[in-house]
């Protein structure tokens, strides 16, 4: 007689098949849905004998589901019709990580969204976690020491140099190079120099002797360099205790010194991921005009008494705009005066520094003033504003100047300042290393932190916990959070939403499958159940 667990397995199996099925195709339009497919496995078979080669005689005991297998390859991706820039899509592999209730959860469905105090969420309501931005004053360079050997067979005349990066009181890096020249047994000659970019100030000359026993001493230790470019200071004490005056060949072993650069929107991912806020309804203070660099083109050939004009717009520390006004005069061959003016009742105090004369050799280079005009003031703002000062930068960010007088019109080209007036938030870009952007309405931007991307040794071991959601188990591994487009991490588009990869062609075909599967189990259950009636009825 039949054995009716035979046919009630098929029926339970090919159930959760249906089942698997159906929920595919629920979430057809589900954001980021991964398909699952169900797998099946035969049960224990009995042996009732064995045939007369000796093979075993084996009745199979029915099936049963194996495993439910997870599609994680990505969906279709699309962008947004209104570019929501809350919605994010990878395009690669990896997840979003989220948190909630103090769990974390890995997510592809990047429908997110900002909260009222501008977290960034899922559509339940958990935190998106990403990397946080520092931001930190630098520290100037204040000791710095060169350990080298300056070999004592070296003849007069001979050089060698180091070089090494120091940082002034803004944070900013500068490469100093220290030029040796033997100028006589156990002494040399040592010239500090920077960029003549970064500081108006020529090299600092010193020397180092080396006692009979080959104990350093310098000439003076302290190396200051006036008139940085930035407008920074720069003052360092040099510790000689690093030098050696063996026979050896000279050679710079190592540097040290105990500056930092300064930090400003600079994201920290060597910390743990933490909720991304957004600064919703916040105001970015203004800030003044603290350098400009025109670029200009006087005519040589223009008769003495030309006049030319250069406006510049600048911002005061209210972030109110003003039009600074250079007017150049020729004065006679390769000069010409300057002066900066402000609108009449725009300031009410005398102007300081703010009138001068440029200089050019035979080629239209300037040769006067040298890279800088510094500290230029026009006190007593009427609209109640700080003074307003500020540097010229004759050489732009070049090396070279941005003022040149060639034979060809006079003529202003691009000009730039760092000052900007306040501004509100307005939204938020992010780019494909995830990196968040708030925008302001002044056209600044600010960077708010960097959304993090996980990846796990095992995705089928990852647990399905709904909500679009997975947490990770012993068969998973842990998640390994980084950044998008590394450690084999997909990248981030902006303003799109990956689809569901379910094929309903392929679900279709895979639910006749299943339903055929399911009738013919349930036909082998009746046919089992007129089997039995008949041998009721042969007891009758």
């Amino acid at each position: 007689m039949g054995n009716f667990s035979i046919a009630l397995s098929g029926l339970q199996a090919e159930s959760v098949a249906l089942n698997t099925i159906g929920n595919n195709l629920a979430n057809l339009n589900t954001t980021a849905f991964k398909g699952q497919t169900t797998s099946f496995e035969d049960l224990f078979y009995q042996q009732i004998g064995q045939s007369g080669s000796g093979n075993a005689i084996q009745v199979g005991a029915g099936t049963k589901v194996s495993g439910t297998d997870t599609e994680f390859s990505q969906g279709t991706i699309l962008p947004n019709a209104d570019t929501n820039t809350s919605n994010m899509a990878l395009n690669g592999n990896g997840f979003f990580l989220e948190q909630q209730n103090g769990s974390q959860y890995l997510t592809r469905a990047g429908d997110f969204q900002l909260s009222s105090d501008g977290r960034l969420i899922t559509q339940d309501g958990a935190n998106v976690l990403g990397y946080p931005v520092v931001n930190e004053p630098g520290k100037a360079t204040q000791n710095f020491s060169v350990t080298a050997n300056l070999s004592s067979t070296a003849s007069v005349g001979d050089t060698f140099s180091t070089s090494f990066q120091v940082f002034d009181s803004l944070g900013r890096g500068h490469i100093a190079t220290v030029n040796y020249t033997n100028i006589a047994a156990n002494t040399w000659r040592c010239s500090v120099s920077l960029p003549a970019a970064d500081t108006l100030a020529s090299p600092v000359i010193s020397s180092v002797t080396f006692s009979p026993t080959g104990v350093p001493s310098l000439g003076w230790t302290n190396i200051a360099y006036p008139g940085m470019t930035d407008g920074a200071t720069l003052n360092m004490t040099w510790s000689p205790n690093g030098f050696t005056n063996t026979a050896a060949p000279s050679l710079n072993i190592s540097t040290t010194q105990d500056g930092q650069a300064a930090l400003k929107d600079v994201v920290n991912v060597i910390v743990n991921p933490q909720p991304i806020t957004l600064p919703v309804g916040s105001t970015q203070g203004a800030q003044a005009t603290q350098n400009i660099s025109p670029t200009v083109n006087l005519n040589s050939n223009a008769p003495v008494g030309t006049a030319f004009a250069t406006p510049v717009k600048v911002y005061d520390s209210l972030g109110q705009s003003h039009q600074v006004t250079i007017t150049y005069a020729k004065t006679g061959t390769n000069t010409w005066s300057y002066s900066m003016s402000l609108p009449a009742g725009d300031a009410s105090g005398t102007p300081i520094n703010n009138t001068g004369t440029l200089t050019f050799d035979s080629n239209g280079n300037l040769t006067s003033p040298n890279r800088i005009v510094s500290a230029i003031s026009f006190p007593g703002m009427s609209d109640g504003a700080s003074d307003l000062t500020f540097n010229w930068n004759l050489n732009g960010s070049g090396s070279t100047s941005a003022i040149t007088q060639l034979a060809s019109a006079n003529n202003n080209g691009s000009v730039d300042q760092d000052g900007f007036p306040s501004g509100t938030y307005t939204g938020f870009t992010v780019d494909p290393s995830g990196i968040i952007q708030a925008q302001f309405s002044n056209g600044n931007t600010q960077t708010i932190g960097q959304v993090a991307v996980a990846t796990v040794a095992n995705e089928q071991g990852l647990l399905a916990t709904g909500g679009n959601n997975f947490q990770t188990t012993a068969a998973s591994g842990q998640a390994v959070t980084g950044i998008a487009g590394t450690g084999g991490r997909g990248t981030v588009d902006d303003g799109a939403l990956e689809q569901s990869n379910v094929n309903i062609s392929t679900e279709f075909s895979n639910l006749i499958v299943a339903q055929r599967a399911f009738e013919a189990n349930s036909k082998t259950m009746t046919t089992f159940d007129t089997i039995s009636q008949d041998v009721i009825a042969m007891v009758r």
